[in-house]
């Protein structure tokens, strides 16, 4: 926030006033090549860090303490510098329900997260911050060759939430993410967001790079523009690991007109480990929806190879196990692409889901590495059965075509009801044969106690394939079990008939 200082011939430099007296690498980064013994000299600090929570509220005033909901402060970006982190003192920064954005209430982008503190707004329907146009709302930012005055060498951006909030109206110009922007963080979550209406041209909607021991929980993108809503890749020597669950993503389209600058080509989610110093990928994805994204628009030095919808690619080995997904009706120019794309020499599997109704593949296989690649497919409900399967390179690929798997339509409700508004069109209907057709059976593995519709996870003994789990509880024009009940015409006896009383 205030000096990034580089350079070999970097002098010792005295400052009068900064913002804190003692500052960490969120006030100063030091990069690695500055001589031994530099040293930066601060006289004042401008603000007396408080360590403990603190409270914003559009209605606020950063004249306040913001030690209590009655005394908010008003901008987030000062609550996040006024905290003092401690790394055995969890400390959290509320916000208090209501829009957040520059011209409503003066805030300032991006929010810098820092290690400890965590962000918790009151919940996501109520608690949104508007970027206008701007992009990086929360920034967090590390890499090997930075540190700060109070730290020998480099380490991650680490153990922080962020969650019940909304982002909307961000844009992106440059490559990098247009809401959320992680670099080099670990031990992190972020929970409960709905992220939407969001261009951001060549850029992610939410980007996590460089990263590992990521929680994605409850996390909803839509209505978005550019490239992949989803990006979560290392290239630099960080093993990536992963547990995402609740995860919704539908119509996110590139950001048209089409070239010349090759502005954002559009899907879902991409999780990679490419690259020269390659590291295994381990990830568990349960509850996923990837639904109506397209993909196109494509740079012409890049345009013949796969993509996919969910692309999933590590050269080096790893595990990525996906429960309960339903990828469907998405659509690509690319005449390789698919709804879901394997490539690597990791282990992958597949079970409960459903991928059906996607242009021009159902899955892409793709495997140049030298490694061998195993993927494991059960009880899954895949448009043209294992022919749905199209192989782009595959000399060390191993594809096991496991039990319970089927060819069918899903019947989802949305397709079956021409009529249906919902907010859940991908959810099954009674008749459809991917209900009770899962397995329950995954080794090593703990089912989430909701779908991602917020209906039980387990109904009746079974699990259906999917995202969603049909009920007669739930209603397939809201989903949710707990805001509305179906009204059904029940028959009721009792016996004995007549009531008697048996005292």
């Amino acid at each position: 926030a205030d000096l990034y200082l580089g350079g070999r011939f970097q002098e010792p430099i005295a400052v009068d006033t900064l913002t804190v007296l003692n500052p960490d690498r969120h006030f100063v980064s030091i990069h690695s090549s500055v001589p031994d013994g530099f040293t930066v000299t601060i006289n004042h600090g401008k603000i007396e860090p408080v360590a403990a929570d603190l409270y914003v509220s559009p209605d606020g005033s950063d004249s306040n303490s913001g030690l209590t909901p009655q005394e908010p402060l008003r901008t987030i970006a000062w609550a996040m510098m006024k905290i003092a982190p401690d790394s055995l003192q969890q400390r959290t920064v509320y916000l208090a329900e209501g829009i957040y954005s520059h011209s409503l209430n003066g805030q300032y982008f991006p929010i810098g997260i820092r290690s400890f503190v965590d962000i918790t707004g009151a919940n996501r329907e109520t608690t949104i911050i508007d970027l206008e146009g701007r992009s990086n709302c929360f920034f967090s930012y590390a890499r090997p060759s930075l540190c700060s005055p109070a730290e020998d060498g480099f380490s991650f951006v680490r153990n922080y939430t962020v969650k019940n909030l909304s982002l909307t109206n961000g844009s992106g110009t440059t490559h990098g993410a247009s809401t959320l922007f992680t670099y080099y963080n670990s031990d992190f979550t972020f929970e409960n967001i709905d992220i939407f209406n969001v261009n951001s041209n060549k850029s992610y909607t939410a980007m996590i790079f460089h990263s590992y021991n990521i929680t994605l929980r409850n996390i909803h993108i839509y209505d978005t523009s550019g490239e992949k809503a989803l990006g979560i890749s290392s290239h630099f020597g960080v093993p990536l690991e992963l547990y995402a669950e609740n995860i919704r993503i539908r119509n996110n389209v590139p950001r048209y007109p089409f070239h010349p600058d090759f502005t954002g080509n559009g899907g879902g989610m991409k999780l990679d480990t490419g690259g020269a110093t390659a590291q295994p990928l381990y990830a568990t994805i349960v509850n996923l929806e990837i639904t109506d994204c397209v993909i196109d628009n494509l740079d012409p030095l890049f345009g013949s190879i796969p993509v996919g919808q969910i692309a999933l690619i590590s050269p080096n080995g790893g595990d990525v196990r996906i429960v309960n997904a339903t990828i469907g009706n998405n659509w690509s120019s690319l005449w390789t692409d698919a709804g879901l794309y394997f490539s690597g020499s990791a282990t992958y599997e597949l079970y409960n889901s459903i991928i059906y109704g996607n242009h021009p593949h159902e899955i892409t296989i793709n495997n140049i590495w030298p490694g061998t690649s195993n993927i494991y497919i059960e009880h899954s409900l895949i448009g043209g059965g294992e022919d749905g399967i199209y192989y782009f390179s595959n000399p060390n690929t191993i594809v096991h075509w496991g039990e319970g798997n089927i060819d069918t339509d899903p019947m989802w409700v949305g397709e079956v009801d021409p009529d249906y508004d919902g907010d859940y069109p991908y959810m099954l209907t009674e008749f459809s044969p991917a209900r009770n057709a899962g397995t329950l059976d995954i080794p090593d593995f703990e089912f989430p106690e909701f779908d991602l519709a917020g209906n039980p996870r387990i109904y009746g003994g079974s699990i259906d394939m999917g995202a969603y789990e049909w009920n007669p509880l739930s209603t397939e024009d809201d989903g949710l079990i707990h805001d509305s009940i179906t009204p059904h015409d029940y028959n009721l006896h009792n016996y004995p008939n007549p009531i008697v009383n048996l005292k």
